[in-house]
């Protein structure tokens, strides 16, 4: 969900009448690390009965500090239906299994978030850590005014930590690094009580190409950026990465060592610059809702240098939608 080649913390008290009607669990003898963070945030989920979809789930942990980029859900009452679903969740990824529980009379709910990195603020300071199998650390900082910015790190520059600058009042700031599936956010902090607002509807779930491709142009024209000329070929190839991810239940840029510009270049199709961002979310607009909440794929989608798109969806067995938007600068088919 990045740009290739590119070329909070916040403590919120749980509300007393939280632990009369949902109470968060230890998450004893779980395959995973627990957090408290995740279990009060299925508490709030249970209290205030929020659908279990992937934004509430996020917005949820956010709201208690957590600072995972993913989180998933599974109602359960038996250690063995929860084991085996955990086992599933981190079977084959190089990430650690966080997770946390809540129990309310009716039903016992589980939250599970695969990490490959965190960050953590101590005053004026941040560092974070990435876990074994990631590289080349950089940071998106999105401003209280929305601009984005971005910085270059080791990962012993990381785990030392930085600076903020003293005027700097960021939003949010969201550490990305490199993987075996390409670049991707791994850990995000976000600064200032959010608005607890009902979930949007989820819209259909997918959307004709030119209702798609006019959500594009609007948020480029929003940035104040050019506008991107619809591209057939670039249109063709996300369509394909599309229904790859969602066939293999994930989000990736690179696929069996291909990344976006090897597969235009096996497509016949070089460009300047490539870029792509992509989402998997429960309808084509959560998902491109999903790609504006994240600094790092907004501002690969408000990049300048970028002259074409070309975008791609594709449903899953589990009626997921994946969402592709490949950017190029200048492309042309070879001969």
């Amino acid at each position: 969900m990045l740009a290739m080649r590119l070329g909070r913390v916040l403590a919120v008290a749980m509300p007393l009448s939280l632990s009369l009607a949902a109470l968060p669990a230890r998450g004893e003898g779980l395959p995973c690390r627990v957090d408290d963070r995740l279990s009060e945030s299925a508490a709030s989920l249970l209290l205030r009965g929020e659908p279990l979809v992937g934004s509430s789930l996020l917005r949820a942990a956010r709201a208690h500090g957590y600072d995972g980029v993913s989180v998933h859900a599974r109602v359960a009452l038996s250690d063995e239906a929860v084991g085996a679903w955990l086992d599933g969740l981190s079977e084959g990824a190089p990430e650690r299994l966080d997770c946390g529980e809540a129990r309310d009379d009716r039903q016992r709910l589980v939250l599970a978030s695969l990490r490959a990195g965190r960050l953590v603020q101590e005053g004026r300071r941040v560092r974070g850590e990435l876990a074994q199998g990631f590289h080349a650390p950089r940071l998106v900082i999105e401003s209280a005014a929305g601009e984005l910015s971005e910085m270059a790190l080791s990962s012993a520059q990381l785990a030392a930590g930085f600076s903020l600058p003293e005027q700097a009042e960021p939003r949010r700031i969201q550490l990305l690094a490199e993987g075996r599936d390409g670049p991707r956010p791994v850990a995000e902090l976000s600064y200032g009580r959010e608005q607890r607002e009902p979930a949007p509807a989820l819209g259909p779930k997918t959307r004709p190409h030119e209702e798609l491709l006019a959500l594009v142009k609007s948020h480029r024209r929003g940035a104040r950026v050019g506008a991107l000329r619809d591209n057939r070929l670039l249109t063709q190839s996300a369509q394909r990465h599309a229904a790859r991810i969602c066939e293999l239940g994930k989000l990736a840029h690179r696929v069996e060592g291909e990344d976006p510009e090897l597969r235009l270049r096996r497509e016949h199709v070089v460009a300047r610059g490539v870029g792509e961002a992509l989402a998997r979310a429960e309808s084509v607009d959560a998902a491109w809702r999903a790609l504006l909440e994240s600094p790092a794929h907004r501002m690969a989608v408000s990049r300048r240098d970028f002259t074409d798109v070309g975008l791609g969806q594709s449903s899953d067995a589990k009626g997921q939608v994946c969402l592709v938007v490949l950017l190029a600068s200048w492309p042309r088919r070879l001969p």
